[in-house]
């Protein structure tokens, strides 16, 4: 995985605005700046983009402060292809109850970055394990020294070491070949057992092979017997069950005619009824067709008043017509001069509310102005806070840095103590820890007091690093305390001078606005008392009832002619319903006959009908009343025949059943020299993946792959150190060491073993400057491994801080490691402090922070 490009918003100390890191063209770089400024961010947003992991922080601390999101977007190459992922966090709050990530991993296709991104985020996280090659805790245990963890791999067990040497090889590759042989071994088993099991019980079938011949013929002989008697029964219930139904189907017929005799009787009821009313509608229509002269003249007299009495109607309607219109536009000319009395007394009102508030502008920009210089001294205050929180890491930093020297001391002060301890023994045989020659009772004494006085300046050296540590703990818990109540009262101050600064700005808008309309109000006043004062409204009002008035006049409409008329027509007005009544008859009277004589017809037709339904019912009712008994012997029947259909069934279930067993034993021996071959053939493939997931196990190829690339690791390690040391130190890493009873195979393990001019020593026992240089070799070595391997996609290495510990000289020899190592990897990249190591690079990324949070640059 080489890097080549990084953006990053709102990441730990770095905020919206910070630029983006073009990495593409720097072989090796320096990442520098003052402590606290954001140097280890980078590397931290560089694993946290890939792994979602960073120096042991929850997501939501990663944030910058009062932002809710953050974003890691990292342009990368592995296995010659050019990816991009960009990981999103959002911190819970507002509506959402819980934080809310994104993944996404996308690869350059020539023409732009297409996706393949996963269903889900831990898919994608596999897919960019795969393209990388590892995951979060390989990379910090080899190519990646973490500010205060480049001891990462050191201080693992063995059993931790050798996973994280596994996978630097990619021996997860067999474990899951191994899995695989172990899946099919005992997929294998399995299939033989089933083998072995089928061969067990067709054994046993073939010994009831006579029974079950014997079995069928007496089943097959019953089956033919209760067949017989079956059939028998059968065809006599069908008999009685025909007779039953016959007998049913005239029931339901009389039930029919009992329910239809009444309904015939209301028919031939109605029928006559209809009859008569039909007969009186008939003479009716006779007597109207006699008066037809009578009814003729009356219509024509009426007619000639309708004609008269209509023109008078529509004088009348055009002078009411006329009169309304006359009496609107005298209600719209008063209701003009209303309305334009009532703007000028709404405008008269409206110059009256602006006027103030118009006024009111000066005094709202005096106060917006000094809000803003509020807010001004407010965001000075908020830089306070972030250098506070600037000061809290570095605390933290220190703290750790005290602690872990505290650490140091005791081991040093107790080793001496052995020491001291071993030569107060034994004086008379002590030997000089340089050069082996026996030191003699005064020797013994220099010595004794020499490291007497070591102990009390360790012990000095610890009280006060112990202080030390108190008191940057101490400052820490109050500038904690501090920042809190801090952030809390700049909170509360910032919303209220906004609000204020929010509400003068409207107050000034308002008063603007309230300005410009009160000038176009106060023109609009003006011009509406003119109008009034002049009568300049409803002008065309005013013409129009002139014109009415005098339409009025023209008409000559007489009231009391017009209700004559009226009362005329009302005493001519039954002649028209006769006229209705004599046209109603002329019609009618032709289909009445006719219906009479259906009406006549249909009355005969029931009335038979009703005489013929009797007398049947009469004659078949006594049929009836053997319907009992046949039922019940008829279930009598039926229950039989269901006795013997379950014999039957029974009978025929045992006969297939027992087809079924005579077949399969003929077919189980024909299949018991296949399955014995089959069997033989299971049986010697379980074997073969037996011994290839021994093979493929830990034991097998893997531990041969580790003993082979274990002295790689020692090989490069070494030269590292010998480069660094002057060839001082040495390290050993062995895989194996006998049990502490001496007796059985040797333990598996992974140990490394350090030695100096002094011979063999704990690590622990190593300054930190020594410490230090055992780590970065160790973990050069083990980058080397993983950038050499086949396919390995990780050809860059990252060093953040640690050359504290070391003297001029010591940095001087690390300076000269990482230039002979630069062509073994495609980018290394070394973050410090310190001024004097900066200038030894040729690019540095120079990092720095400001107010609105950090940045950086590129500088040759």
């Amino acid at each position: 995985m080489i890097p080549l490009k990084l953006t990053l918003k709102n990441f730990l100390c770095y905020g919206d605005a910070a630029p983006t890191l073009d990495l593409e063209g720097l072989h090796v770089v320096c990442l520098c700046g003052p402590n606290g400024h954001g140097k280890s961010a980078l590397l931290d947003a560089v694993t946290w983009g890939l792994w979602g992991k960073a120096r042991g922080r929850t997501q939501d601390e990663l944030v910058h402060f009062g932002r809710d999101e953050m974003l890691v977007d990292l342009e990368f190459s592995a296995r010659d292809a050019r990816y991009r992922v960009v990981r999103r966090r959002a911190v819970a709050g507002g509506r959402r109850r819980a934080g809310a990530s994104d993944l996404q991993l996308q690869v350059w296709d020539g023409d732009g970055f297409r996706p393949i991104t996963g269903n889900v985020i831990r898919g994608t996280q596999a897919e960019i394990d795969r393209v990388t090659g590892m995951d979060y805790d390989t990379f910090v245990n080899s190519a990646f020294l973490l500010q205060g963890r480049a001891d990462e791999f050191t201080n693992k067990t063995p059993a931790d070491r050798k996973e994280v040497l596994a996978k630097i090889l990619d021996l997860g590759y067999y474990d899951r070949l191994e899995e695989r042989a172990k899946e099919r071994r005992d997929e294998r088993a399995g299939r033989a057992r089933g083998v072995q099991d089928e061969l067990d019980r067709a054994g046993q079938e073939l010994a009831k092979s006579g029974r079950f011949r014997s079995e069928l013929e007496t089943v097959e002989m019953d089956l033919r017997t209760v067949a017989s008697e079956m059939k028998s029964l059968r065809d006599s219930r069908d008999e009685l069950k025909a007779r039953v139904l016959g007998l049913q189907d005239l029931s339901t017929e009389l039930q029919g005619l009992r329910r239809k005799i009444p309904e015939i009787e209301r028919d031939i009821d109605g029928l006559d009824r209809e009859a008569r009313t039909r007969q009186e509608r008939i003479d009716g229509y006779r007597e109207t067709i006699a008066r037809r002269s009578e009814v003729e003249e009356g219509l024509d007299a009426l007619e000639k008043v309708r004609v008269r009495y209509e023109e008078m109607t529509w004088a009348r309607d055009r002078m009411d017509s006329l009169s309304n219109r006359s009496s609107d536009l005298e209600l719209l000319i008063d209701r003009e001069r209303t309305n334009l009395e009532a703007e000028v007394r709404q405008l008269e009102g409206e110059v009256g509310d602006l006027r103030p508030k118009a006024e009111s502008a000066p005094a709202a920009e005096a106060e917006l102005r000094i809000q803003r210089e509020r807010l001004d001294g407010l965001a000075e205050r908020e830089r306070e806070v972030e250098r506070g929180h600037g000061r809290l890491q570095a605390l933290a930093a220190s703290s750790g840095q005290l602690q872990a020297t505290a650490e140091a001391l005791k081991k040093e002060g107790l080793e001496l103590k052995d020491k001291l301890e071993m030569v107060q023994r034994s004086p008379l045989d002590a030997l000089c820890p340089l050069c082996g020659a026996e030191l003699g009772l005064d020797g013994c004494e220099r010595l004794s007091h020499n490291y007497d006085e070591q102990i009390r300046l360790k012990r000095d050296e610890y009280r006060r690093n112990d202080a030390s540590l108190k008191s940057s703990e101490e400052e820490r818990a109050n500038l904690e305390a501090e920042m809190g109540r801090l952030e809390g009262w700049l909170r509360s101050q910032q919303k209220e001078a906004q609000h204020a600064v929010a509400t003068r700005e409207r107050e000034i808008r308002d008063a603007r606005e309230a300005s410009v309309k009160l000038e176009q109000t106060s023109q609009a006043l003006m011009e509406r008392r003119r109008h009034l004062r002049e009568g300049r409204f409803a002008v065309e009002a005013r013409e129009e009832l002139k014109a009415l008035r005098q339409e009025i006049g023209n008409l000559g409409y007489d009231a009391g002619a017009h209700q004559d008329l009226y009362r005329e027509m009302q005493r001519l007005d039954p002649v028209r319903e006769a006229h209705a009544l004599l046209a109603e008859a002329f019609k009618s009277l032709p289909a009445e006959e006719e219906s009479a004589q259906r009406g006549r017809e249909l009355l005969c037709r029931l009335r038979e009908e009703f005489r013929a339904s009797r007398e049947r019912l009469e004659a078949r009712s006594a049929e009836l009343e053997e319907i009992p008994g046949l039922e019940a012997a008829l279930a009598a029947r039926e229950a039989e025949v269901r006795r013997l259909e379950g014999r039957h069934s029974e009978l025929s279930r045992l006969q297939g059943e027992l087809q079924a067993q005579v077949r399969r034993v003929a077919d189980l021996e024909q299949q018991m020299s296949a399955k014995e071959s089959l069997l033989k053939s299971l049986r010697d493939e379980e074997g073969v993946y037996r011994e290839l997931a021994e093979a493929f196990g830990k034991r097998g190829i893997q531990a041969m792959l580790i003993e082979t690339a274990l002295p790689q690791v020692e090989d490069e390690a070494n030269a590292l150190l010998g480069r660094m040391t002057d060839h001082r130190m040495h390290v050993k890493l062995e895989t194996q060491r006998q049990r502490r009873t001496g007796r059985g195979e040797p333990i598996e393990t992974l140990e490394i073993r350090i030695s100096d001019e002094l011979g063999p020593r704990s690590y622990e026992l190593f300054s930190g400057g020594e410490a230090f240089r055992i780590n970065l070799a160790l973990r050069i070595a083990l980058s080397k491994v993983l950038a050499h391997r086949k396919g390995a996609p990780l050809p860059t290495l990252f060093i953040d801080e640690g050359f504290g510990t070391q003297d001029a000289p010591g940095r001087e020899r690390i300076l000269d490691v990482i230039n002979a190592i630069q062509r073994d990897f495609e980018k290394i990249i070394v973050i410090t402090h310190l001024d004097d190591l900066k200038d030894a690079f040729q690019a540095r990324i120079e990092v720095q922070k400001n107010g609105d949070g950090s940045t950086f640059w590129i500088s040759y």
